[in-house]
């Protein structure tokens, strides 16, 4: 493992001073810290990140997501670039839904915690292809049952949400009538992904 001792050198397992600019050039021949251009990737899980390939991967990550958009001037209806509606707008958080395309009919989104087969964990992330979407909790998709007019399309059934009771049953929230109960987690019923945007 590297520390980093300044702003341009670190120390390597063998107690070696290097440099860092010398370090992230090696870097690119499979040693051991990443260059901006694989920070900014992501792609490589071998490479060390300094806290600056950090901070340049989540500039890079922030230049590619929603950068067009002024999202304060994005009101509750309007479709987001990326999929999705905006649902509600309140306090300076957004909560998007993921568009009707994106919507399964599945077993309990989360995967089961007792270890039986089931579903697994990120259905959200699956279905999306995006790391930013969660299934909601029952409070919040019951609050969207009650925006629901801005959804682009939803069913009248039900939609599972990430709320557990007991090991085998999660919380459902019923799109007929805004109610929830609890159903086995081996029940098929919809799943749509949310995600929510500060600021």
């Amino acid at each position: 493992m590297a520390i980093q001792i300044s702003s341009n050198t670190v120390i390597d397992n063998s107690r070696n001073l290097t440099c860092i600019a010398t370090a992230c050039a090696d870097s690119a021949g499979g040693n051991w810290i990443a260059t901006q251009a694989e920070a900014e990737a992501g792609s490589d899980n071998t490479q060390l990140m300094t806290p600056l390939r950090v901070s340049q991967a989540i500039t890079k990550l922030a230049g590619m997501k929603d950068a067009d958009i002024n999202w304060s001037a994005c009101n509750v209806g309007c479709s987001v670039r990326g999929g999705g509606n905006v649902i509600r707008k309140t306090g300076g958080v957004i909560w998007i839904v993921a568009p009707s395309t994106a919507e399964a009919s599945s077993t309990w989104p989360m995967g089961y915690c007792n270890g039986n087969s089931g579903s697994t964990p990120n259905q959200a992330q699956r279905i999306t292809g995006r790391s930013e979407w969660f299934i909601p909790d029952s409070g919040m998709l019951q609050t969207a049952y009650s925006c629901r007019s801005y959804w682009d399309t939803f069913s009248s059934s039900c939609y599972w949400s990430s709320t557990e009771s007991f090991a085998a049953f999660a919380c459902i929230v019923r799109f007929n009538d805004g109610g929830t109960c609890f159903s086995i987690k081996s029940y098929t019923s919809c799943v749509r992904p949310f995600r929510v945007v500060c600021y």
